[in-house]
């Protein structure tokens, strides 16, 4: 009889423990999920994120304990609510790539809430990350020390690492947003790992030691930083000034081609018309396009540009593209400033840019741009340009302790266009100076263009320059007349070229005074019929 009681009570036991299994949710984790109030309470204990975050109210802190959590469908509608693990992100993982109820799976956290803490979590998906579609004002909002992965199975879905959007007609107003420590992959085509797709006034942007890779884009701004959006009808203004800082972040593998449009990246800033972007300190290695900044100081604003202290290298042949550009300016104005880079391709396979300077000055009257003590070796081009044109104005570039080695061409000044009409009369630039460089190896060392606009009051100046084992050390490109401008070359050491100056048919604009030559194939070379003023050179 005891024997029939004790196998009836461990019956019922086994019944109760199956029912209770089978009651649970199918998010259920290996641990526990508290929610706290905004006092440090703690209010209640779930087996499920999405059930705390249910329950939550504004300024909760959710805790989330080690586990794998299956869940799909978590939407934090609630302001200031803070997500974070107990454990890190290499043992709390919420996945939502599948479930029974949505085998496609979704985003993992989205957010209907200008302000939103995300800490210490690793996060699957078929689509999206993290993900934000709402304006943002007087936000603020943290992203640290994730490990996220979206995986596009199909190449088509619009997941990216983390999104946060923005309506065009308007910007994100007042707002703070730290995205920092992140481990970030993103695949499927036009996907980023970190897309930002808001214009920002009077806001502040701070994306850091991320570690991004194997993905389409890298890190997109793909807005206006400065810009109130197309419904305010006065546009950008001062006041709107915004700032945004991207540093020590580590990017590999970004595929996505560049364009004018898209700006693609490993990191990618769309547009400035007031405030402040400064990229720097980053590592970049084996992307299609390393770093590109569009449209700069539209309408005349105010803009501080500075592209500083990164390195970009190549470590591996492309599957089946070419790399395109190291760094890109779109339409630099106002102050741009690029320092202290290193760019580095290898003899097989190189960018055909180190750094694309395009369209400058087209919307102001005057501007300084620096490209100071960067360090290129195989490019196709080391520096190059699209048009340096001002309109009706007048502009300074200063190219000084640079040193290219090992390019095709180490600084190539393509040839400029402009307007013939006299009444919209476009101006080459108000001054050039190329100072204290190193042209080391390179097929053509400095290349400069056709210099013959009546309009133009350029002056160029090439001083104190090192030209060595080049096979043209400098280059000037079939004619140059300047009127009373002058182009002016004096004080470079020129060594062991096949050429040192390749003159082609020059003006008494150009004055080549006071070189050195030794060990070139050819010293100065220039076509019979010029007429050339060269003195004190030995």
């Amino acid at each position: 009889m005891k024997e029939r009681r004790f196998t009836f009570t461990v019956l019922a036991a086994l019944a109760i423990l199956l029912l209770v299994l089978l009651a649970a949710p199918a998010a259920a984790a290996d641990g526990d999920v508290y929610l706290i109030d905004q006092f440090g309470t703690t209010v209640g204990t779930y087996t499920s994120i999405k059930a705390a975050v249910n329950d939550a109210d504004e300024g909760y802190t959710i805790l989330v304990s080690p586990g794998t959590y299956n869940e799909t469908g978590v939407e934090i509608n609630k302001e200031n609510i803070t997500l974070k693990s107990t454990g890190g992100a290499d043992v709390t993982i919420i996945d939502s790539r599948s479930s029974v109820s949505d085998p496609d799976g979704t985003t993992c956290l989205r957010f209907s809430a200008s302000s939103f803490s995300v800490e210490g979590f690793t996060l699957y998906s078929n689509q999206n990350g993290i993900y934000s579609s709402i304006a943002l004002n007087n936000g603020k909002i943290t992203i640290k020390d994730n490990i996220i992965r979206c995986y596009d199975v199909d190449d088509t879905s619009p997941g990216h690492g983390i999104g946060l959007i923005v309506n065009s007609a308007v910007a994100a107003v007042d707002t703070e947003i730290e995205i920092t420590g992140n481990d970030i992959a993103a695949s499927g085509r036009n996907n980023a790992a970190l897309h930002l797709e808001m214009n920002l006034v009077r806001s502040r942007v701070v994306i850091s030691n991320n570690n991004i890779s194997d993905s389409y884009r890298g890190i997109f701004l793909s807005r206006t930083v400065g810009y109130p959006g197309y419904e305010d009808p006065e546009g950008a203004k001062p006041e709107h000034a915004s700032e945004v800082v991207i540093e020590n972040n580590t990017i590999k593998k970004i595929s996505g081609p560049g364009s004018d449009i898209t700006l693609n990246g490993g990191i990618s800033v769309y547009a400035v018309s007031y405030g402040s972007v400064h990229i720097q300190g980053n590592e970049l290695v084996d992307c299609r396009r390393g770093i590109a900044v569009g449209y700069c100081g539209n309408a005349g604003a105010e803009t501080d540009v500075q592209i500083l202290n990164n390195k970009i290298s190549l470590s591996e042949s492309p599957p089946d593209w070419n790399y395109e550009t190291a760094i890109y300016v779109s339409a630099p104005e106002r102050v741009f400033r690029i320092e202290g880079n290193t760019i580095k391709g290898q003899p097989g396979y190189y960018y055909d840019d180190g750094i694309y300077l395009g369209y400058i000055g087209y919307y102001v009257d005057k501007f300084e741009g620096y490209v100071l003590n960067n360090e290129v070796s195989y490019c196709l081009k080391g520096l190059t340009n699209e048009d340096f044109c001002l309109k009706d104005g007048d502009g300074s570039l200063y190219v000084n302790d640079n040193v290219f080695t090992d390019n095709d061409s180490g600084i190539h000044f393509k040839e400029i266009y402009y307007d013939e009409d006299p009444d919209e009369p476009y101006y080459f630039m108000g001054y050039l100076e190329i100072k204290n460089n190193v042209f080391k190896n390179n097929r053509g060392g400095l290349v400069l263009p056709v210099l013959d606009y009546e309009l133009s009051p350029v002056s160029v100046l090439a001083e104190g320059n090192l030209f060595e084992g080049n096979a043209s050390g400098l280059y000037l490109e079939a004619e140059t007349w300047l009127g009373d401008s002058e182009v002016l070359i004096w004080n470079n050491y020129f060594k062991d070229n096949e050429s040192g100056i390749d003159c082609m048919k020059v003006s008494p604009s150009v004055k080549i005074y006071l070189n050195a030559f030794t060990g070139n194939d050819r010293g100065l070379y220039y076509l019979e019929g010029s007429t050339l003023d060269a003195r004190f050179n030995w």
